[in-house]
Parts: C-alpha cells; structure tokens; sequence
C-alpha cells in the first residue's frame, strides 16, 4: 500500500544541469566514464577553473555528441531519465487514505441504496395469571426504510 513520502520533492526546482548530472551519478560506471560532467555558468570545473557560458554549451554539446552517436548509451540515459522523473512524480503524488476502512464503494449515477431500520424490542410485562398464549405471541416490530439514489451530482 502506497505510503506518504518523507519528503516531496517539487519537479520545478530542479535545472537541466542537475538532471543530467544526477542521472550521471545514479547509472555510474561506463556511462559516466563517456558523458562529461554538465555546468552552469558559475560552477567549478573539474580542473578547478569556474564556468563561463561557453564551458556549459561545450559541456551540454559534449553530453549530447555521445547520446547521438552510441545507442546504448541514450537508452541508458532515457530509461533512468524516465524511472527518476516517474518515481518522484508518483511517490510524492500517493499517500495512503487513513479513512480507507470506511470507503464502501462508488455510488454510480441512477444506483439506489436503500437503509433500513428495524425498531428495537419494546419490553413488556409478564403476567402469570394470564395464560400462555400471550408468552409466544407474535409481535411485529415497527420497520422503516429510506431510499437513496444520485441523479445528478454538480
């Protein structure tokens, strides 16, 4: 069953740079030996330089020469790009319902249920000087139904 996550990330925060990094980190081994590392402009390099606009296009342009140019590598990337986005969608997306004991079903459109009540006992006093008949006499109970049906729901 489906649980709330402990923390729910929002999609929107997250950079093209830092996706493509984190894939990176995620798949590991010889994916991250061929693609490079992505930059912002600002970041620090892996040669400790910082990155002007043209070390980030160099660094997206280099990603994507090896993604065109050896299949298995872009279907790695696609198929961790899509399982992370998937994941962090739907687990901050499903929760688990505390009220799930008390859900009956759906009421469709013209169904009808209906609610019955039967009166409980009403007591009554013995008399022993009576006679026996009126022990197992047969008492009906007060009964009452009520129906209700959806037609319409705005």
């Amino acid at each position: 069953m489906p649980t709330m996550p402990k923390k729910v990330k929002d999609v929107n925060e997250l950079d093209s740079v830092s996706v493509l990094n984190s894939v990176r980190q995620e798949l590991g081994g010889t994916y991250a030996d061929a693609v490079p590392m992505a930059y912002n402009v600002g970041d620090v390099m892996s040669n400790g330089a910082v990155a002007t606009s043209a070390d980030a296009v160099a660094s997206l342009r280099a990603i994507g020469n090896v993604m065109t140019t050896f299949q298995p590598m872009a279907n790695m990337f696609l198929n961790a790009l899509v399982n992370r986005i998937a994941r962090v969608i739907i687990t901050s997306r499903l929760y688990e319902n505390p009220w799930a004991r008390f859900k009956k079903g759906l009421l469709e459109y013209g169904e009808t249920v209906e609610d019955i009540f039967v009166e409980i006992a009403k007591p009554y006093q013995f008399n022993q000087t009576k006679d026996g008949a009126t022990v197992f006499k047969k008492r009906t109970p007060t009964a009452k139904s009520a129906f209700y049906s959806m037609n319409y729901q705005k």
